[in-house]
């Protein structure tokens, strides 16, 4: 199963965990898993419409702030760290929240250059986000998605409030995530935050790429609605589906050459590929009498066929033309960055459980 979450409006921890509950998870089973945690919070799940779209609301409470108690000291990442260890939760779920969170802390640690276990938490925002982290780890386990991806993401611009006063927009924590996973962030024209430190901090845990929606058969689809009235819809969208592949007709189309030149060949190799085949060949052969000749194979789809046909008979001494139906299956592929400088791509093939992955040759080219 792919997990896609469209993120047009931006991410945060609240709005997954959100989509998520709308998408089929059962929000009785995250409120028995959270209590493990012992938080004096309140849970609850509402229904809100957004330009007319219903979506769920997940709102944490403090039961503190609820009865007026201010006690403002913090939580360190080593008392949250040790707070979701000696909880009850299954291991997987303590290992996804554990991750996310020390990404988190590393991008604090390094923006206000103190120890990453001594990155201090708002006590109210420290529990919101705890909550919404171990909620979402608790949805993945309950989903279990195969993959799962996110939009391209972007965030708006400004300022925006923090336990430190006023600071810039996108906030330095998410910048500092985006730089430390090479996930690229974009801004919109909207003077608001969009993407919160826990919501890329979740996403650049789980996600294994920010991307265009795979073509995939949909099976649910969740909301999950901000707290912020935008230009835009804030919501977030939660897609679950199967990996379905676009069919497509396919056709390899075969001509023998025996009276070109190679220079006349790789001409029309290049001429064939700029026509639409999405590849182009020629293999040695032996014709009757032991001529020896070329045969040049071509695949092209249906749409593109009519004009790799022509181009065949334009740029080659070809008379006559065979074509053959062809079944194609390709591996998923993708590129991420995985380092910044100097810039490393890698280029990731994915068929089931089968992985390859590989270093792009023009990024290694460079480091020489």
């Amino acid at each position: 199963m792919i997990l896609y979450f469209d993120a047009k409006s931006g991410v945060a921890g609240d709005m997954l965990v959100a989509s998520l509950i709308d998408a089929g998870v059962d929000f009785e089973y995250l409120l028995s898993e959270i209590g493990s945690l012992k938080l004096e919070v309140e849970i609850k799940l509402e229904e809100n419409f957004v330009n007319g779209i219903r979506a769920k609301r997940f709102i944490v409470k403090s039961k503190e702030k609820a009865h007026h108690h201010h006690h403002h000291h913090h939580r360190t990442y080593k008392d949250i760290v040790r707070l979701i260890e000696e909880s009850s939760l299954s291991g997987e779920v303590k290992d996804l929240s554990l991750r996310i969170f020390e990404v988190i802390a590393q991008a604090e640690a390094k923006v206000h250059k103190v120890k990453v276990e001594d990155v201090a938490f708002h006590e109210v925002g420290a529990d919101d986000s705890i909550v919404d982290v171990v909620s979402f780890s608790l949805c993945m386990s309950y989903l279990k998605p195969k993959k799962v991806l996110f939009s391209p993401l972007f965030d708006g611009r400004g300022f925006t409030n923090s336990m430190h006063g006023l600071i810039p927009v996108p906030a330095p924590a998410v910048l500092e995530i985006a730089r430390m996973k090479g996930i690229s962030l974009g801004s919109l024209d909207i003077e608001s935050e969009l993407v919160t430190p826990t919501g890329i901090g979740i996403a650049a845990i789980v996600s294994e790429g920010f991307t265009s929606m795979p073509y995939m058969r949909i099976k649910s689809i969740g909301y999950g609605a901000g707290t912020k009235k935008l230009p835009i819809p804030n919501v977030l969208r939660a897609i679950l589906g199967e990996d379905e592949r676009p069919c497509e007709d396919w056709f390899e189309i075969f001509a023998n050459i025996d009276d070109m030149t190679g220079e006349e060949m790789a001409l029309a190799l290049e001429k064939v590929m700029e026509s639409g085949a999405v590849d182009v060949y020629f293999t040695p052969i032996y014709m009757k009498k032991g001529r020896p000749a070329y045969k040049l194979g071509a695949i092209a789809s249906k749409g593109s066929l009519e004009e790799v046909i022509e181009s065949i008979f334009r740029w080659t001494s070809t008379i006559g033309i065979r074509i053959v139906p062809l079944t194609k299956v390709e591996m998923d592929r993708e590129s991420k960055i995985v380092s910044a400088d100097p810039k490393l791509t890698v280029k990731i093939s994915s068929f089931k459980d089968i992985r390859k992955v590989k270093l792009e040759f023009e990024d290694i080219k460079k480091l020489v």
